[in-house]
């Protein structure tokens, strides 16, 4: 059977004449760039990656090109792996000459035996080089003479998905598909495909990609099949750029895809409009030079994308017909580019943002990357759920779901109602409105000729400061010299939501950290710092007399100076060292909706529930993944919003000091806002514990109608936070960038995981039997249990005498108004104290409860008999105690 009309002798005499001959396929136009190193490479394969380029008939092995090709012929001759796979790999054909080679590959493997089989071989070949999730893309054909429709093609290769997980039992990866779109395609194939595509959205298809010879086809060839892709929900990817084609590649610029393939061919006005609209970047750098896009990799926009941060995904494209992978790819990328193993992390960990994967199975995969490059959480590892089963839906010609052997289909989320925002809102918030100057002045906002005689703002020549250089500690200086920047830092706030260049930096910032569900269309706003905010948020859902949950043990601001003078009902939800307690907080809720609903509870039902998942304070521990995935259903059922205080976000060190997470890292953690489909999560960040906590600056991630009454409450409350910190903390941020921001990170890491291994061994030395505690992984307290005393008070007027202050439990719990209630925990802060004296304190601490011990010992001695014993075996026990009742204690509440 002869398969395809290709010049196959043209193209090996060119190869014989140019001569090529060495090892990275690169290196055909890059002849300066040496070969990266074994270790490189290794390095690359240990990354857990995320392939978001991949065409299926593209990644066929050479060992099944040559044994699908053993059987027919091109011009007359045996297709060999010689003729066909070492072309790519002898030799630069052109891009046209390429696609031509693509369509042989297409023709030998197009039946259903042979796509089952490449399917499954592709996640095989995937596993091995460390891709834990993996966007395989494919056009489906019909191939009457082998009784292949379209419906059957896709059959086959859900098939060899199937197969693959059938055969290894494994959950190694997570595997979605893309069905392209080819630029030569009539009308009706392309709207077929996009129809296809609808049709299996819960079998794992989650869009549609346009591909092909770019030398083919016009932009409004495309355009109706690509609308009605984005009507019914796809994501969508256009390769673009593959060759200097302006008009169509500011078409597609100007259409908004999810994402672009390539783009290695643009002027500088299309590069400065794919900056400024942000959409991320698949890269395949060896497919760009194969197909000579690109003379060298030294011109590949890789590079100055990357300076710019701009989001970027290496992929293969055609790792099969290229002789590539995608670890190889990164290697590439270290060597041509200089990337540190930091910067090959990072690049790897947020390709997973920019994956058409739901929100919710995205958290599951940052989990499963985290394990990956750190090792397993201190406290659980979390896996991965199993991969969603892939079964075609039952019409003509496709297999039924038992035909098919398969699992049902994957279940759709089920979504919430829709948020009633102002419902929540208290008497002050509902009344809350824009303030009447700056209203009647926005009427006149972008007219041009305006002479504005309304604000009373003092002129900029009067201000004293013609310009700032403030000094880093690392070397290098932040220079604010620019004069829009220099008034700003000196005038009242024009903006409510704050600096522009700061709440730009917030902006992305969060959408890179924990890329919040588009849906619930987010608002940030700087603000004068957490504890301003809460008392914002406090003002805004809560009366006298309303209910508010938060964790039983809380930060003492919220319990005793916002809810209590509020006249709040502080309702504690019980926790443990992995955070709120999911199954007890719905214990809670329940118990409180039928009392309520039958008119027996005392108390109203909460609006909201107040937590710290971080380094909890006071207690230091951090909520589970899979606990604040539960947290977040239950006040989606119980119709709660979600004040998320993440101050210590930033302060994580699970691993300790030789393996701190810095910036990239924290983008694993998660978070509440991460999952908030609805909208109803608030999520508070602080410069104070990562930046400087003198500039009293915060920001606010929340649902856009709270952020607008958020911004009416700052109006009357501060006109803004401070414009000089805002201008000092936006120029040092833009000064550092995110790899400057990454290292001042690590640095402040490394200083708290050193301080907790020295306190974690003075406990060991002094506290064994006298106290219990757990290793903190975050934040900068301690929480410890004393094992001779009912109430940490008992030794309070002791600890004084010793000259070593800690804070006392019942302070900080929800119930510290009551007087009858007890608490034998202390907390701990190591932050800010000299590390020397952190070993002191304890050594204070341990004979304070030593002494305490033996004087209320003395008088049950005194009265003999068996009280008498039985206090003298409670001080052996406590003398006697093993490291088992120390650091590997639990939570320890009391």
């Amino acid at each position: 059977m002869t398969v395809a009309t290709l010049d196959l002798e043209a193209l090996e005499q060119r190869a014989e004449t140019e001569g090529w001959d060495a090892e990275h396929p690169y290196q055909r136009s890059s002849r300066e760039f040496a070969p990266y190193s074994r270790n490189t490479l290794d390095f690359c394969r240990a990354l857990p990656k995320c392939e978001l380029n991949a065409h299926l008939n593209g990644t066929v092995r050479d060992a099944t090109i040559q044994e699908l090709a053993g059987t027919r012929t091109l011009n007359g001759k045996p297709l060999s792996l010689a003729r066909l796979v070492n072309l790519t790999q002898q030799m630069s054909p052109s891009l046209a000459e390429c696609f031509q080679l693509f369509d042989v590959l297409h023709s030998l493997t197009t039946d259903h035996v042979a796509l089952r089989r490449i399917t499954r071989e592709a996640i095989e070949d995937m596993v091995a080089d460390g891709v834990v999730y993996a966007e395989i893309r494919t056009t489906p054909k019909c191939r009457p003479e082998r009784g292949v429709t379209k419906v059957s093609y896709m059959q086959s290769v859900l098939d060899g998905i199937d197969d693959y997980f059938a055969s290894t039992g494994a959950e190694d990866i997570t595997v979605r598909l893309l069905l392209s779109i080819r630029r030569e395609q009539t009308r009706q194939e392309m709207m077929e495909t996009v129809m296809l595509a609808v049709a299996l959205r819960d079998r794992g298809v989650m869009g549609v990609d346009l591909t092909g010879n770019p030398t083919e086809g016009e932009w409004e060839d495309w355009q109706e099949a690509l609308d009605l892709a984005r009507q019914q929900g796809l994501k969508v990817t256009l390769e673009a750029g593959e060759t200097l084609n302006p008009v169509e590649t500011a078409a597609m610029l100007a259409w908004g895809p999810d994402r672009l393939g390539h783009c290695c061919c643009l002027t500088p006005d299309l590069e400065r409009r794919l900056l400024d609209l942000h959409i991320p970047l698949e890269v395949c750098l060896t497919s760009n030079v194969v197909t000579r896009s690109v003379v060298n990799l030294r011109d590949h926009e890789f590079s100055k994308l990357h300076k710019q941060r701009h989001p970027l995904v290496l992929c293969t494209a055609d790792s099969g017909v290229l002789n590539t992978c995608l670890s190889r790819e990164y290697a590439i990328a270290a060597q041509a580019f200089n990337l540190t193993e930091r910067q090959l992390q990072s690049l790897a960990l947020n390709a997973l943002d920019y994956a058409f994967v739901d929100e919710l199975e995205k958290v599951s995969l940052q989990q499963r990357m985290q394990t990956a490059l750190r090792g397993p959480p201190s406290v659980v590892e979390t896996l991965m759920p199993a991969p969603a089963a892939f079964n075609m839906p039952t019409s003509a010609g496709a297999a039924t779901e038992g035909e098919a052997g398969g699992a049902p289909p994957q279940k759709a989320l089920k979504q919430a109602p829709a948020l009633d925002v102002d419902a929540f809102f208290s008497l002050e918030g509902a009344a809350r409105q824009q303030g009447s100057l700056r209203s009647l002045a926005g009427q006149f906002a972008g007219i041009p000729g305006i002479v504005s005689l309304s604000g009373g703002f003092p002129p900029p020549t009067l201000f004293p400061f013609a310009g700032l250089t403030l000094h880093l500690k690392g070397g290098g200086s932040v220079d604010i010299a620019e004069p829009s920047a220099v008034t700003c830092a000196q005038q009242y706030n024009f903006s409510l939501r704050g600096h522009a260049p700061l709440l730009a930096w917030a902006e992305a910032h969060m959408a890179a950290m924990h890329a919040p569900p588009p849906a619930a269309r987010h608002q940030v706003l700087i603000t004068n710092g957490g504890n301003h905010t809460l008392e914002m948020i406090f003002a805004l859902f809560m009366d006298r007399g309303d209910s508010l949950l938060l964790e039983e043990y809380s930060y003492p601001v919220v319990t005793g100076s916002l809810a209590q003078p509020k006249g709040l009902h502080a309702i504690p939800v019980p926790i443990d060292e992995g955070g709120i307690i999911p199954e007890r907080l719905e214990q809670v809720l329940a118990e409180l909706r039928a009392a309520v609903d039958a008119g027996t509870s005392s108390v109203p039902f909460p609006k909201l529930l107040y937590t710290i998942p971080t380094a909890h304070n006071p207690t230091g521990c951090t909520i589970l993944p899979e606990r604040r995935a539960a947290v977040y259903r239950l006040c989606q059922r119980y119709n709660l919003l979600l004040v998320e205080d993440d101050p210590y976000f930033y302060l994580q060190y699970r691993q300790g000091a030789a393996a701190v997470p810095g910036l990239p890292g924290l983008r694993l953690s998660g978070s509440y806002l991460s999952q908030d489909t609805d909208g109803r999560v608030l999520r508070v960040d602080s410069f104070a514990k990562f930046l400087m906590p003198g500039l009293r600056l915060g920001w606010v991630t929340a649902h856009p109608r709270i952020a607008d009454k958020l911004t009416m409450i700052i109006q009357s409350h501060t006109v803004g936070p401070c414009s000089l910190s805002q201008v000092v903390a936006a120029e040092t941020l833009r000064a550092w960038g995110d790899e400057g921001l990454d290292a001042h990170l690590r640095s402040a890491q490394t200083e708290y995981a050193q301080r907790v291994a020295t306190i974690a061994v003075a406990c060991e030395r002094h506290l064994t039997g006298l106290a219990q505690w757990r290793h903190p992984t975050a934040g900068m307290f301690l929480w410890l249990r004393l094992l001779t005393v009912q109430d940490s008070t008992e030794v309070w007027d002791a600890l004084k005498a010793a000259k070593v202050v800690l804070l006392p439990g019942r302070t900080m719990h929800c119930r510290s108004w009551d007087p009858s209630f007890r608490s034998p925990n202390l907390r701990a802060s190591f932050s800010n104290v000299p590390v020397p004296e952190l070993e002191e304190g304890m050594l204070r601490l341990a004979q304070v409860l030593r002494d305490h011990a033996a004087a209320t010992a003395a008088p049950a001695e005194a009265g003999g008999g068996g009280d008498a014993a039985a206090a003298t075996g409670v001080l052996r026990a406590l003398s006697d105690t093993t490291d088992s009742q120390g650091s590997g204690s639990g939570m320890l509440l009391g």
